[in-house]
Order: C-alpha cells, then sequence, then structure tokens
C-alpha cells in the first residue's frame, strides 16, 4: 500500500466512517474502528464548531441539536478539500430551507464582505470636490467591502436579537447595502431612491447619469446627504473619469 492509498483511506474513514478497507493498524487491545472514531469524531467536532462561529444565527434557530443534524450531513457530503475553511462553510447554505436558507444565505454576505481585501477608501474631501465639480463625467467604484442586496426580510428590525429570540419573522422584502466597519459587516435598508442611485453607479454610470435617474422615481432624493454617508463609511474605493 502506497502513501497516497493509505491517505485516501484514511480521509475516508475520518469523513465517512468507510471501514470497508481496514487500514494496517495493530490493535493494541482496542479494535482498529475505535482508535481511528477518535480522529472521526475530533474532525467532525472541529469543523460542526467551525459552522456554528460561521451561521450564529442561523444555529440559534435550528438549535444544536437540529444545526449539528445537518452539518455533519454537510461534512460528510461536502467535506473541505483544502485548507481555506471559509471556502468550505458557505455552500452550507445549500442544505437548508425557508427562512434558515434565507437567514444563512445573509450570514454569507456578510462574512464575504470581511474576507474582501482592503484597499484605500477614497478620501472624503476628494469625494466631495470632484463630485460638486465634474459630475456629468464623475463615475464611481464601489469599494470591495461593500455590496448591495436585496434581502428577502426586513433583517435591521431583527438581527440583532435573532440569537436571543430565535423564530420565523414575516417576509419584508428590502434592499440593503452592505459594508464593513473596522471589523465589523454592517447593513442599512435603502429607500427606493438609494437603491436606484447606488445600482446606477455599481452599473457604471456617471454621478450625472445616477441622480437624473434617481430623481425620475424619487424627486426628494437628497444628494449631498447621500454623499456624506458614503464618506463617512468609505464605500466607494475610487473615482473614474
Amino acid at each position: 500500500m502506497n502513501l497516497k492509498s493509505l491517505q485516501q483511506i484514511f480521509k475516508n474513514v475520518v469523513l465517512h466512517g468507510d471501514m470497508e478497507t481496514p487500514l494496517p493498524i495493530v490493535k493494541n487491545n482496542l479494535a482498529p474502528e475505535a482508535r481511528l472514531s477518535v480522529y472521526q469524531r475530533n474532525t467532525y467536532r472541529t469543523l460542526t464548531e467551525f459552522l456554528e462561529v460561521s451561521y450564529p444565527k442561523t444555529f440559534a434557530l435550528l438549535g444544536k441539536e437540529g444545526f449539528q443534524h445537518l452539518a455533519h450531513g454537510f461534512i460528510s457530503a461536502h467535506p473541505p478539500t483544502h485548507a481555506d475553511l471559509d471556502a468550505f462553510a458557505f455552500p452550507f447554505s445549500e442544505m437548508l430551507t425557508g427562512f434558515p436558507k434565507d437567514v444563512a444565505n445573509f450570514e454569507n454576505a456578510l462574512r464575504a464582505l470581511l474576507l474582501k481585501p482592503m484597499p484605500p477608501r477614497l478620501d472624503p474631501k476628494h469625494i466631495e470636490t470632484l463630485a460638486h465639480k465634474d459630475p456629468e463625467n464623475l463615475v464611481f467604484t464601489f469599494h470591495p467591502t461593500t455590496a448591495l442586496y436585496p434581502a428577502p426580510f426586513a433583517f435591521h428590525q431583527f438581527w440583532h436579537t435573532l440569537e436571543e429570540n430565535p423564530q420565523a419573522y414575516d417576509p419584508e422584502p428590502t434592499d440593503m447595502l452592505l459594508h464593513v466597519v473596522g471589523i465589523k459587516a454592517l447593513f442599512k435598508p435603502l429607500n427606493e431612491g438609494e437603491w436606484v442611485f447606488l445600482k446606477t453607479l455599481e452599473a457604471g454610470c456617471t454621478l450625472q447619469q445616477a441622480l437624473l435617474e434617481t430623481l425620475a422615481c424619487d424627486p426628494m432624493f437628497d444628494l449631498e446627504k447621500k454623499l456624506k454617508y458614503a464618506m463617512k463609511y468609505g464605500i466607494f474605493e475610487k473615482v473614474e473619469k
């Protein structure tokens, strides 16, 4: 038996409990299955705990027993293939249905921003100067840690209390702005005008084009106020002309 075969057998034992092809292990008063089960339990415990940390809100909704049952099935079907456990964890939401799936997807969206690179954000004074000087040729580029997210629920109304009060909530589709501040991923509900404005900018339109489209649906849209928020939290990476 070569090393590659040995490694494959050991992986199958640890991740899938496959003992049809036993490893060459001396019993030492304990069956090989019992000795290998120690590795299997430790592996599943470590991966399950990582999923629990990655999906705290989903864990609260499903409860410990329900979450661990799904996690064990996920680990067996989709074991990690390399050391990047975040990449391993992201597809877990596909195992879920209904409200827990929507919550897990939202947790994924927030966590994804925290894993993005952190290039410099635009200097607020630079944005303000350009926005007033040349709006017809100004194109903003979103910072990598910024995202627009059409959420199926009004998460902002219950997200911070969901772990203490786990329950399903009535659907209330809400457009969200997600962005990172320090080491936290935050989110902000957007009204129609804000969504149109940011979506248009995201598509590569100029500031002037975005403003014209926004005013068509929201005549009371306050550009200066919205740019102040963008400057405060650095949602833009650069400006192109």
